[in-house]
């Protein structure tokens, strides 16, 4: 008894259409008549389409069918399709290679954006609310390295840090930096010890009431 196993079969080009409409497809080339040949095409599509009917009826997905059959054909399909048949070099193009960029971030714990900002602040320090711009990217630097390494810089730190970066290009008032900045930090400081406070209390009232309820 002779056992026809699927490996002693010819190798399916798109298996997950399955073997049947392979089948269908390898009969499709055998009709001679071409306005035939692309009737069949169009109810061998339907078929393709129960695959996944919420976009059998989209235009994108019915040009990926007709791709498709196509390619199960090995591209010897010759009938009047809606969409041009695709060829086998465009199939085999390979993406460009992507440039990545090498240059070294300095301050890591900052981030390449207030590097950026700094350096563009300088050039247009003279148009803009500099104090104002300065307190905003402060903020994100302290920020950035807070979520970096946990690490709450002081106002004096944020600024040294500052006309390092822009090489002393900038001329500020330092003094009223550092006391914006301090006073960010202790706002946020008492701000974290009102959430843990809150969030102790709710945590005390959950206990009592999952008492009382056992009583």
């Amino acid at each position: 008894m002779n056992k026809n196993y699927n490996y002693t079969r010819e190798r399916l080009i798109l298996p997950e259409y399955g073997r049947h409409i392979h089948k269908l497809v390898e009969d499709l080339l055998q009709i001679p008549d071409r306005a035939q040949r692309t009737q069949k095409a169009h109810s061998i599509i339907k078929i393709m389409g129960n695959v996944n009917t919420d976009l059998r009826d989209s235009k994108e997905f019915a040009h990926k069918l007709w791709d498709h059959l196509h390619i199960m054909s090995d591209f010897r399909l010759d009938i009047d399709g809606p969409y041009p048949s695709p060829s086998r070099e465009s199939l085999k193009m390979r993406p460009q290679k992507m440039n990545y960029p090498t240059r070294r971030v300095e301050f890591r714990h900052y981030g390449k954006h207030a590097t950026r900002m700094l350096q563009a602040l300088v050039a247009q320090q003279k148009q803009v609310d500099l104090e104002r711009e300065l307190r905003n990217i402060a903020c994100y630097m302290r920020n950035s390295r807070s979520e970096f390494n946990s690490d709450h810089p002081s106002g004096a730190v944020i600024v040294k840090d500052i006309k390092f970066i822009t090489n002393h290009g900038i001329d500020f008032n330092e003094d009223a930096l550092i006391n914006a900045q301090n006073e960010h930090k202790s706002n946020q400081t008492a701000h974290s010890h009102k959430g843990k406070a809150q969030q102790k209390k709710n945590n005390k009232q959950k206990k009592t009431n999952k008492a009382k309820g056992k009583n």
